[in-house]
């Protein structure tokens, strides 16, 4: 932990031989035997403060990590809930711009019709009026006619 793992791989020795060059910078405070690391007064502590600090710092980083992942996720399912709240607050709008648009067609066609109603009952009105004055005027001689208008 105190190496970079590509590290790992090699001799025992030479890894303890890494890690108390990487961590203890004094040569005299440490002598490596054959079987034995010995260490002055205090370096035993030292280097178990180390290894305390690192794993606390990689325990944080794991729990950092796990809490991102948690709020990503939750992130993420708080977008498709809007995401689908969204759409169907769209699909309300748009039915409701649908209705009003067919309303408004449906009053067109009927002020339409209405009006045309309207404006064939005066048409036929003057029609048969015409007829009757027609109808009328044929049954008169024309003498009287002509006389009628002088």
């Amino acid at each position: 932990m105190l190496i970079h793992s590509e590290h790992w791989q090699k001799d025992l020795k030479e890894v303890c031989a890494l890690i108390l060059d990487a961590t203890i910078k004094e040569d005299d405070k440490y002598q490596v035997g054959l079987t034995k690391i010995f260490f002055r007064t205090g370096m035993l502590a030292l280097l178990e403060g180390l290894r305390a600090d690192r794993l606390n710092a990689l325990v944080t980083l794991v729990q950092k990590n796990l809490k991102r992942r948690v709020a990503r996720k939750r992130f993420i399912a708080q977008k498709a809930a809007a995401v689908v709240v969204q759409s169907w607050w769209r699909g309300v709008q748009a039915r409701r711009e649908v209705q009003a648009i067919r309303r408004e067609a449906a009053a067109v066609k009927i002020q339409k019709v209405s009006r045309g109603f309207v404006q064939r009952r005066a048409f036929l009105r003057q029609r048969q009026s015409a007829i009757k004055i027609q109808s009328c005027s044929s049954t008169i001689p024309s003498t009287d006619l002509e006389l009628a208008w002088l």
